[in-house]
């Protein structure tokens, strides 16, 4: 197996900032209907951190077979 560096934390494994999973990063609430409603996850800013890459699982490398 080889081993690549991961695209979504290029190799640093966490902590790192990523799109906002709930607003899809768009930092508005997709289920309030008040138009400009902000997002209560990244309360508008788009991205939050998390403590490890969910692409790699904090290791920073993925198997470059996969894909």
């Amino acid at each position: 197996m080889t081993a690549s560096k991961c695209d979504i934390c290029r190799g640093h494994g966490g902590p790192i900032e990523i799109e906002c999973p709930e607003c899809a990063g768009t930092g508005y609430d997709p289920t309030d209907d008040k138009p400009f409603a902000q997002c209560h996850t990244c309360h508008g800013d788009q991205t939050i951190e998390v403590e490890e890459c969910i692409n790699c699982g904090g290791i920073g490398e993925v198997d470059a077979n996969e894909f």
